[in-house]
């Protein structure tokens, strides 16, 4: 798959070190506000072309997919922007910050048949997959009714890029 990211910061560097370990994966450009972090980005690992504009990057013909690792609350925008260039989208969580928003997106997708994925990693956990195929999938604990599950992170909410303080970006304050 060829990518495009955009946004470089700390949770794209993990996509692209994730992204590159599989040799089918290339990555051709990367957008960052900042061009110096673009530039210190494409050096880390190997990429080509740098952006200002994400829209630049999305004129790329030979980008199949797109990362968004933006703030929460340009999620959507670009979304929608990726999805009317004919590219996939692996959009980081939350795809949105509301659902009014989300219904847009799905509204888009539908419009323009490209795939859309919020990365949202817990499914794929493997006790998650563990619980679901074995234990549920089997009925070693009969019908279930409702089910909880929740998987936790210590956050930093006095850091200075805390997003869980921001309502513009999903926060709660």
């Amino acid at each position: 798959m060829k990518w495009g990211i955009i946004g470089a910061g700390k949770i794209a560097h993990r996509f692209a070190t994730a992204c590159l370990a599989d040799p089918e994966n290339r990555i051709l450009a990367v957008s960052a506000r900042n061009p110096l972090k673009g530039q210190i980005f494409c050096q880390q690992f190997g990429i080509e072309k740098t952006y200002q504009d994400p829209q630049q990057l999305l004129q790329e013909m030979d980008i199949e997919a797109v990362y968004i690792a933006l703030p929460h609350g340009l999620h959507q925008e670009w979304v929608i922007k990726a999805c009317q260039a004919g590219k996939a989208v692996l959009c980081e969580k939350p795809l949105a910050i509301n659902a009014s928003q989300v219904a847009q997106i799905i509204e888009i997708q539908k419009q323009t048949g490209v795939l859309v994925i919020e990365a949202m990693k817990t499914r794929f956990i493997p006790l998650y997959q563990y619980l679901k195929e074995e234990i549920i999938g089997q009925g070693l604990l009969g019908t279930i009714q409702k089910a909880y599950f929740s998987l936790c992170n210590q956050m930093d909410l006095e850091g200075q890029n805390s997003y869980h303080m921001q309502a513009g970006q999903g926060g709660r304050f």
